[in-house]
């Protein structure tokens, strides 16, 4: 818009000039004066809007680069805090080698760097036919894990078929709205992890080597529901 301005602005200019030379001779004192008070008032206009203009882009043009920048710090900060989880779970879990103790140091590192309400890990038993609770935190009144049934048995785990496809395909899941699911998608694991209130989770596979060891869940919860 403002180079439209500006070249009406050039255009005015040009034309006031022009009419003021050829008018000069022909026209009296005062009507020649009229004339340049007028063709004045329209130059000024047109130069006025286009400052506004100008200074309108400008303006847009700062917010941008601010949140463009705000967006570069927000992802900056995102991956320090991810390159500092991985540092930290690293050197935790370096003189450990008690599997549940590795667990829990694991889930502790990432409530401390992720915002996540709850969080739970589930690992494969010694007889490989079960996962079970390792670890988990919450920062509600009914902890995690706090179900009478603390393991899923993986003889039926296509009756989860969340678990199942993470377990066994070794494939991360983001659900963003419970709601939105069928119930029986994660029936199985949000009866054993005894969340309330759940408004979005993540489920990570857990494995070495190509061979599934277990699972990771984190979720928020939602305040707002019952």
């Amino acid at each position: 818009p403002s180079l439209k301005w500006k070249g009406l602005r050039n255009l005015c200019l040009l034309f006031s000039l022009l009419t003021l030379l050829t008018s000069f001779f022909s026209l009296s004192h005062s009507s020649w004066a009229m004339l340049v008070l007028i063709l004045a008032y329209f130059c000024l206009f047109v130069a006025f809007k286009l400052e506004r203009v100008e200074k309108k882009e400008l303006i847009d043009t700062v917010a941008t680069q601010g949140n463009v920048a705000e967006a570069l710090l927000d992802e900056m900060n995102t991956r320090r805090n991810n390159a500092s989880l991985i540092q930290e779970v690293g050197q935790s879990v370096s003189g450990i080698v008690d599997t549940d103790k590795i667990a829990q140091t694991v889930l502790k590192i990432v409530e401390k760097h992720l915002k996540y309400d709850c969080g739970i890990i589930l690992l494969k038993n010694e007889e490989k036919t079960q996962i079970e609770l390792a670890a988990n935190f919450s920062h509600e009144d009914d902890n995690p894990g706090s179900a009478n049934k603390t393991e899923i048995d993986l003889n039926v785990l296509d009756d989860d078929a969340l678990v199942a496809e993470c377990f066994n395909k070794q494939k991360p899941f983001l659900i963003n709205d419970c709601d939105a699911i069928e119930a029986k998608f994660a029936q199985k694991l949000v009866k054993l992890l005894n969340w309330k209130s759940i408004q979005s989770f993540i489920c990570v596979p857990l494995a070495y080597k190509n061979e599934s060891l277990g699972i990771l869940v984190v979720a928020r919860l939602n305040a707002n529901k019952s």
